[in-house]
């Protein structure tokens, strides 16, 4: 009775009553708080283990550990005041989304490229490293026409040489500047694209009137080209269950590291029968099939799908409330920058790569020689 007629916590009606029955029951117990603050924390701890759950970057550790002063992003949704930015088909909050309405993978959904069919994942693979064999087999398959070349142009083996340095250097500088942009756009988008443009551009090698004009091009189409050889193995993880990862890179590696052997071995038995300008002609042939191939693939990029199941279920359901957690822009800027570092904290950083990559360079050097 007291605790009900006290005019200070009246507000408080509820706990106190709880308090005074206890009370008189002849047992303590702790005055009991408002439960609006536990309430805002659950919250919160939902919100963050709802996107821990759906994490299914491979990459974000490593993003995180570039950038080591960022916050987390349950840290940044918790003091993020509401902004809002444009996401493809609507404008959606970044801070006030209704977890209800996050667009994930379901268990079995079939758009998630890890429930694929087996058959169609092993096509997949196929397919990516047989076109990023082509890619390869065009850098080393050139040293056989080299003495064509000589002879024809009347320059030196040292200069003749220069196109594959030009086509190596090409191949460094596409995967930091133009394969990042799967990030954006979607693994398959530039596949296609940067598969067809650097296929396009074997054409003005194999017509060149001049040696400079060989060397010059050799680098572009090298540059667009990189792009298979920094995506396919991306592509490998989209579509594979970690416990069987390793077995499906081994099958992939199969095509692209031998690569720098089969292209002076074709190379050569084509020069010696055929012409050095054939050797343009028959990577061009089979770059033709590779993206004819490429056309039978589907979207891997786990990112890119659920931004275009969000958009499409905004669109069908007419709720701008769907949304996913990558629907946020990417500065172009921040993106190229961090691919800018990855290589080199990667190559200081990982025991295996200081191996592998004096066994890849000694191995490219003695098939150029």
């Amino acid at each position: 009775m007291a605790a009900a007629s006290d005019p200070e916590k009246g507000s408080h009606a509820v706990p106190e009553t709880a308090t005074a029955t206890s009370t008189s029951s002849g047992q303590d117990s702790p005055p009991l708080r408002p439960l609006k603050g536990v309430e805002s924390r659950q919250s919160h701890r939902s919100r963050a283990l709802s996107h821990s759950s759906t994490d299914s970057d491979p990459l974000e550790p490593l993003e995180h550990a570039l950038t080591p002063d960022l916050e987390t992003e349950a840290e940044h949704v918790a003091r993020e005041p509401i902004t809002y930015t444009r996401t493809g088909t609507s404008i959606g909050s970044t801070a006030s989304r209704p977890p209800d309405f996050e667009v994930v993978f379901e268990p079995d959904d079939p758009e998630n490229p890890k429930n694929w069919p087996l058959w169609y994942r092993g096509w997949t693979i196929f397919v990516v490293s047989l076109s990023t064999w082509i890619i390869v087999l065009y850098s080393t398959s050139y040293t056989a026409s080299i003495p064509g070349l000589v002879e024809e142009y009347h320059s030196t083996q040292v200069i003749a040489t220069l196109g594959v340095t030009t086509y190596l250097l090409g191949l460094a500088a596409g995967s930091l500047i133009v394969a990042p942009m799967s990030e954006l756009y979607g693994r398959q988008y530039v596949y296609l694209g940067c598969f067809t443009v650097s296929s396009l551009l074997i054409i003005p090698c194999g017509l060149a009137k001049s040696l400079t004009t060989l060397i010059v091009v050799r680098f572009f189409g090298a540059l667009f080209g990189a792009a298979l050889i920094a995506n396919s193995p991306g592509t490998v993880v989209d579509i594979s269950d970690e416990e069987y990862r390793a077995l499906a890179m081994s099958f992939y590696s199969i095509a692209p590291l031998n690569g720098p052997v089969t292209g002076p071995l074709i190379g050569g038995f084509v020069f010696q029968y055929m012409g050095w300008r054939w050797t343009n002609w028959i990577v061009l042939i089979l770059a033709g099939v590779g993206i004819a191939l490429m056309f039978t693939l589907r979207e891997t990029y786990a990112p890119t799908i659920l931004q275009r199941k969000a958009a499409r279920m905004r669109k069908e359901m007419d709720d701008p409330r769907w949304w996913c957690r990558y629907d946020e822009k990417v500065s172009k800027f921040h993106l190229i920058k961090l691919n800018l570092s990855r290589p080199f904290v990667l190559s200081f950083t990982e025991p295996i790569l200081w191996f592998f990559n004096l066994w890849q360079d000694s191995r490219r050097a003695s098939c150029n020689m």
